[in-house]
């Protein structure tokens, strides 16, 4: 129980300060890239309409993303930014192997998560254009 302890504790402190880096740009390019294929291929969005953005799909959402690395490149000045390639990669194919999955055996759920971020989107958008 002990050794658990401190490894949990270890991971919250490396998570807590890893802000940024390949692990994070590949969750973000998996999850925009999903959501987008599956409203296209629902018919939530039409092949004209403009995707939506990651800002509209991630508004809301908690995410924990914890990645191993044997050898763990850091960048930047403080080094709080991960910097192995295989991180994003591994990252991006699991999240949208998986997403994929769960949004295929969960549709009406789906649909409504979906649609409801379309649906912000245009609001936004309206918005923005009544401001200027």
């Amino acid at each position: 129980m002990m050794d658990t302890m401190r490894l949990s504790i270890h991971l919250l402190i490396i998570l807590r300060h890893l802000k940024r880096g390949t692990h994070l740009t590949g969750f973000r390019n998996s999850l925009t890239k999903t959501f987008n294929d599956y409203a296209r291929k629902n018919k939530i969005l039409k092949d004209s309409d403009q995707g939506l953005s990651g800002d509209d799909i991630r508004e809301g959402l908690t995410a924990i993303v914890s990645v191993k690395i044997e050898d763990p490149q850091f960048e930047g000045q403080t080094k709080q930014k991960l910097g192995n390639t295989v991180a994003r990669g591994a990252v991006d194919s699991i999240v949208s192997e998986q997403l994929t999955y769960f949004l295929e055996q969960n549709p009406q759920s789906q649909n409504l998560y979906v649609k409801n971020r379309c649906l912000h989107s245009v609001r936004e958008k309206l918005q923005e254009k009544q401001e200027t």
